[in-house]
């Protein structure tokens, strides 16, 4: 990593070559892009993601490394290393009779980022910060007491010291020959493999249920019957020793958390998420810390690693 506070003005930088729900990317040169950030992301978070995707690299996760933030007018981005390849969302958009294979494959490759042990310090512990920021929760949208009953869904999950990316899913993968590498780093570190499950759930089930069936469909190729199903798939694959009961239960403990963990995007990443999406999760998260008591579900998640 280069000197990362170094500031520059870059003009002229053409159109995106992509773009996603945080930030465009636009080529620099041969080899490098920036990773430009729209206005609402705050600094500290970009900084967060510079020195995270650099411990992972560090660390030997197959992520691109990154070089320094930069500035453009009014935003700030990142410049990083140029990696060819082409997403794994857009694969599975191209072509749907693979969507299994290519599924199956993701899984496998998740289940090996879940082997790299951690001891890098500039990545954080997700279930720490996890917790850190319930305390920082708005009172209007989630009162003391539902604070507590969120807090004790993250104090039930083991602890780990595992690579976990934390935004993990199609979207955020790409395919450069034989492997799959990441992007998108602003959230990893260290913790329980559920955490990455969670980004999962939210990009094949979660989001497209507040999308209308047309729009899903022109969207992504696919229903939202069909996303889901994907994800089931992509469970039964990472989770292979599990039967038909274990899934259904794994399944219901990644949307209870998953419900926790986007409570926090209110003040992680304020305008990410519409207020009917926060109001939703909040009363799942209520309703999942209520029916499954913390012993049950600590048993529960320490029983994963028997059926990976």
């Amino acid at each position: 990593m280069k000197n990362s506070t170094f500031y520059q003005h870059w003009e002229k930088l053409g159109e995106p070559i992509g773009k996603g729900r945080t930030a465009e990317v636009y080529a620099i040169g041969e080899d490098k892009v920036l990773k430009l950030f729209y206005p609402f992301i705050s600094f500290e978070s970009i900084k967060d993601e510079m020195i995270h995707t650099h411990a992972a690299y560090m660390s030997k996760v197959p992520v691109a490394d990154v070089y320094e933030i930069v500035r453009a007018g009014d935003r700030y981005g990142l410049l990083m290393e140029r990696e060819e390849g082409s997403s794994l969302d857009q694969f599975i958009y191209e072509y749907p009779e693979k969507r299994v294979e290519l599924i199956s494959r993701f899984a496998k490759a998740v289940k090996v980022l879940h082997k790299i042990p951690i001891t890098d310090p500039g990545l954080p512990d997700a279930k720490e910060l996890a917790i850190y920021y319930i305390g920082k929760l708005n009172k209007e949208y989630c009162s003391e007491e539902d604070a507590k009953k969120i807090r004790s869904i993250f104090e039930s999950i083991p602890e780990a010291q595992t690579f976990v990316h934390c935004d993990c899913h199609t979207g955020n993968a790409h395919i450069v020959g034989e492997e799959i590498r990441y992007l998108d780093l602003m959230f990893s570190g260290k913790g329980h493999p559920v955490f990455d499950l969670l980004a999962m759930y939210a990009h094949f089930v979660f989001l497209p249920s507040f999308s209308s069936k047309e729009d899903y469909k022109t969207k992504s190729n696919m229903t939202q019957v069909e996303a889901e199903t994907l994800f089931d798939r992509f469970l039964e694959k990472y989770f292979s020793k599990a039967d038909t009961e274990k899934l259904s239960g794994i399944k219901t403990v990644v949307r209870g958390v998953h419900a926790a963990q986007i409570c926090l995007a209110s003040v992680r990443m304020p305008g990410v998420f519409t207020e009917d999406m926060l109001l939703e999760v909040r009363r799942r998260a209520l309703e999942f810390s209520e029916q499954y008591h913390v012993d049950d579900l600590n048993i529960e998640m320490i029983g994963w690693n028997d059926l990976v």
